[in-house]
């Protein structure tokens, strides 16, 4: 229970943490750039769009991502002692083998690549629901939902990936 809660849950939650927080932001802000003809005058002025305004993006919702998960697993496994322990220091040794056996080199690797895909995820499908958008500026709920409907089934399609390739 304990090891799916750490590797399977906080990831999912944080990234649907953040596509929440930031995700439909992303989105919008890219839909009202295009409605208003920023990315048209970018190149002009010699500024390349992709490297000011979509790496940022996707570099800050892939670490984003990855540092709430491993806030949020550390917060798990210190809760877990405590709540098995208490605060005494006389379980810490059976506790940090149990820990270390359970989550073996290939099992954080394979958090870590999730949490990495989950940022990505996070901040691409919004970036291209933004860029969906029509000159018209009632096109931008449009886009925003339907890239928010993209990157839900998106962030199940990657938990059910990795389940898949961990348990199969």
């Amino acid at each position: 229970m304990f090891r799916a809660l750490v590797l399977e849950l906080m990831p999912l939650l944080t990234a649907l943490f953040v596509a929440l927080r930031s995700g439909a932001a992303i989105s919008s802000e890219i839909a009202l750039m295009r409605i208003a003809g920023e990315f048209e005058d970018l190149p002009s002025a010699g500024i390349e769009p992709f490297e000011r305004e979509f790496v940022p993006r996707v570099a800050a919702a892939a670490t984003s991502v990855f540092a709430l998960t491993a806030l949020a697993c550390v917060f798990l496994v210190a809760r877990s002692y405590l709540l098995m322990y208490g605060p005494s220091p006389w379980g810490f040794s059976p506790f940090t083998r149990t820990v270390a056996s359970v989550f073996t080199p290939l099992a954080l690797g394979g958090l870590g690549v999730k949490c990495v895909a989950f940022g990505a995820v996070v901040a691409v499908i919004p970036i291209s629901a933004g860029l969906d958008a029509t000159r018209d500026a009632k096109s931008v709920p449009v886009a925003v939902m339907g890239g928010m409907v993209r990157l839900f089934f998106a962030l199940g399609l990657i938990e059910i990936l990795a389940l898949a390739l961990k348990y199969v």
